[in-house]
This record gives structure tokens, sequence and C-alpha cells, in this order.
């Protein structure tokens, strides 16, 4: 027993210091490998992002901004990369290589200002200060306006690189365990199986039986060696006590397992109950929620939610010192799309429009649905009041576009009117008035026109 003993820990040590160089081998070349997939990866990440804030700016280039007019981009620019840790920002250059929108982690990020196509025929650039993909923007005429920009951080790729190689090495110490786990395995048939074959013998001995136990241990005797047989005959001993007490101690198990039973099934119903009951009442807080904050057709908000987010973004506007701005939206000749396809294409055309506004404003904006065709938008922190007539204008080309329902298009038009805070009003209800009143002279001019509060 001594010497096989001495053997089975020499072949454990041998075996954990093979593995072990294994095991560093494999980690060495697998960093390499899943460093430069990292790399690609983030690469095509990056090239995507390039992709789409090309998209965008492309978009607006097709309402005939210039590149340079393009009014909150920096948000764009942020919004294309965001919630992607392998990209560390997004920018808009011109033609000449001159940084025109970015979001802030890569204004500092210098590019080489080389002209021509030349200098995108790989679309993944490496400069000494970043790495990043580049996308052309281009003008309806199909001349290059400027470049859309993603930067890799590479900061990303090397940590992911290195939670792969964590969960690697984790693989392989189980690997290192299964095999040493075989050779205990092999080892116990050598050495510990003859020993449970002689409990197992023991075990299913009969104590009512006495003449068992003298037969089993004349048979141990005659097969195993002197120093084995004392093992059996302490064995023997212990078994003629146990034997005693095995009735006793089963028939109270019995009785401790029905009475487990039982109590687990109780608890397992009332669990049921309970998690139902908590099931229902989130599920009906979450609706009595999203019934009192939105509109049930369009998912806005609703007029009493407007309120409240208003006089939230006028009090932030009244404390920083800058402007703010309510549009008050009607949709031109509703009424007749309604009348000529019915209800269902009209409630789809005020959804189709409630996703137009929200997507021509920002996140932080309002925007509400107040009235059958009726919407507001409250636009917070305007550094230049004039700006509320350019986002109204724009919305208005926005409306304008056709909307297509079942191979048909349907035009509308909006009818905008404009009221700025605080040189309108201080308060939410006062602003919404003066908007409303300049909606009306909006529709007065001929609809599908903004106009702005003029006080007269």
């Amino acid at each position: 027993m001594f010497g096989k003993g001495r053997i089975h820990q020499r072949v454990n040590l041998i075996s954990s210091l093979f593995f072990s160089l294994a095991a560093i081998i494999l980690l060495a070349g697998g960093g390499i490998a899943l460093y430069a997939q990292q790399g690609n990866n983030a690469g095509s990440r990056a090239a995507l992002a390039a992709g789409a804030l090309s998209q965008k700016a492309e978009k607006l280039l097709r309402l005939e901004l210039g590149l340079g007019d393009f009014l909150d981009f920096n948000e764009q620019c942020a919004e294309v990369v965001e919630n992607d840790p392998l990209l560390a920002g997004a920018a808009v250059f011109t033609n000449r290589w001159e940084l025109l929108y970015g979001t802030q982690e890569t204004v500092k990020i210098s590019v080489p200002r080389r002209a021509g196509e030349n200098f995108l025929s790989n679309r993944i650039l490496e400069t000494s200060s970043a790495r990043f993909a580049v996308q052309p923007i281009k003008m309806p005429d199909g001349a290059t306006a400027g470049y859309a920009v993603a930067f890799i951080r590479s900061e990303a790729v090397l940590f992911k690189t290195v939670r792969s190689l964590v969960f690697l090495f984790m693989g392989g110490l189980v690997l290192l365990v299964l095999i040493l786990g075989v050779q205990n395995r092999i080892f116990w048939h050598l050495v510990g199986a003859p020993l449970a074959e002689m409990v197992a013998a023991a075990d299913s001995l009969d104590a009512d039986r006495p003449e068992q136990l003298s037969r089993f241990s004349a048979l141990m005797q005659r097969k195993n060696p002197p120093d084995i047989n004392s093992i059996y005959e302490a064995l023997h001993r212990l078994f003629i006590r146990l034997q005693e007490a095995r009735g006793e101690l089963l028939r109270q198990n019995e009785n401790l397992e029905t009475l487990v039973k039982i109590r687990t099934e109780q608890l397992e119903y009332a669990k049921i109950l309970l998690e139902e009951d908590i099931d229902r009442r989130k599920n009906l807080e979450d609706e009595l929620r999203s019934i009192a904050e939105r509109d049930t057709l369009t998912g806005l908000l609703n007029r009493r939610s407007m309120e409240v987010r208003t006089d939230s973004l006028l009090s932030r506007a009244g404390n920083k010192g800058s402007y703010s701005a309510m549009l008050y939206i009607d949709l031109d000749h509703f009424k007749e799309v309604n009348d000529r396809m019915g209800h269902e294409a009209g409630d789809r055309l005020l959804m189709d429009v409630s996703r137009r506004l929200a997507s021509a404003v920002r996140e932080s904006d309002v925007v509400a649905r107040i009235g059958g065709d009726e919407f507001v938008i409250v636009l917070g922190d305007l550094p230049d009041s004039g700006l509320a007539a350019i986002i109204a204008e724009k919305i208005r080309i926005s409306i304008n576009l056709p909307f297509v329902f079942e191979n048909t298009e349907v035009s509308v038009s909006p009818s905008i009117g404009v009221s700025i805070f605080p040189d309108d009003g201080k308060d939410m209800r006062s602003l919404l008035k003066k908007a409303d009143a300049a909606m009306y002279s909006a529709k007065s001019k001929g609809r599908n026109t903004c106009c702005c509060f003029s006080g007269k």
C-alpha cells in the first residue's frame, strides 16, 4: 500500500508539470490569436459605426443643408458608438480633414490631413495616436463632402483579450483536474477497489443470520494477507453493533422524510402563490404607469406628463439662463385622410408622424400628443432663441415627406406655432397658449408653414 501510494504521487507530479507547460504554450498562442480576433472585431464595429454616421450626414445633405449646418450633430456622433465598449468615439471631418463634429473623447485625436481617395483604400487606418475606420460622406451629386470617422478603443480590445485568456486558462485548469481525476480512478481500481468490495460484501450481510458473518470472515482470511484481515475483524465487530441500530434509524428516517416532504410541498405551493401575486402586482403597476404617462396609440407622452416634464425643463433653462421653446403642431387636412382611407390608416399615419417627430429632436426634449392630430414639442437648453425656428422648419420638411400605406402614398403637412421662453412666457400654460395662437396664425397664412408668436 505504501509503495503504490508513492508511485501515485510521483505520477501526479509529472502530469501536473507536463500539463502546466502545455497550458503556458496554449495561453501564449491563444493570446496572440485572440488579440488579432478582437482587433478585427473592433475594426468591423468601427466600420459599421462610421457607415451609420455617414448615412445620417448624407440624409441631412439631401435636405439641401451644408455639412457645417447640422444641428446637434455631436449627439449623432455619440449615438453611433454608445453602448459599444470597443469604440472610443466618432467624428465628422470636411474633405480637407478639418474637424466639424465629434464626441469629447475624439476631439484631441489627430488625423493626418491627406487628400484623395487613395487615403481610403484601406478603410481601417492607424496613426501613432489612434486606430480608426473612415467612411466618405457623399453629396447627392456623388462628390465627397467629408469623412465620417469611428475611433477604436485600444485598451478595450486588450481588456477583452485578457478576459478571454482568463476563460481559456480556467478551461485548461478544468481539463487538468479531469485528467488527474482519471489517474486517480486508475489508482482506485488498483488499490481501493478490493477494500470497497470488502465493505460492500460486509454491508450486504444480514444481521439476523450470524452464520453469514462466520463464512465472510473465513473467506476474507483465505483471500487476503494478515494485515488486511485485521481490518476485516474490526469491521466485523462494528458490523454487529451497527446492524442493531439500523432498524431504529430507518424507521426514524422514514418519518423524517415524510414530514420534510409535506413541509416542502407546502412551502413550494406558498412560493408559487407569492410569485404569482408579485407578478400580478408588478404588471398592474407597469400598466397603470404606462396609462398615466403615455398616449395609448403613439406611445408619446400624454398631456399630463408633458406638463410635468415641461415645468422641469423650464426650471433648468431659467437656472442656466438659456432659452427654451414650445412648438404646437397641427396636421393639415388630417380629417380628409381619415375619412377617405379609414380610421385604421389614420391611426397608422399618427404613429408614423410621432416617430418622425421623436427622431427630429433630442432625447432630452419633450414630445407629446395632446389631441387627435395635435402634438407639442418642448425644446430645452437652447443657446439661441433663433434655433427654434430652424428646428420647426426641419420638422415641417420631415412631415412633408410622403407616407406609404399598402403601396399608397399619403401626404400631410403641418402648421406649426412657436413660443419662446422666457420672451413669450415663463410658465408652461402661457407658452402653450401663445404657441397655439401662433399655430392658428400659420393656418390662416395657408397652412404648411411655421409662425412664431409675435404678440400682435
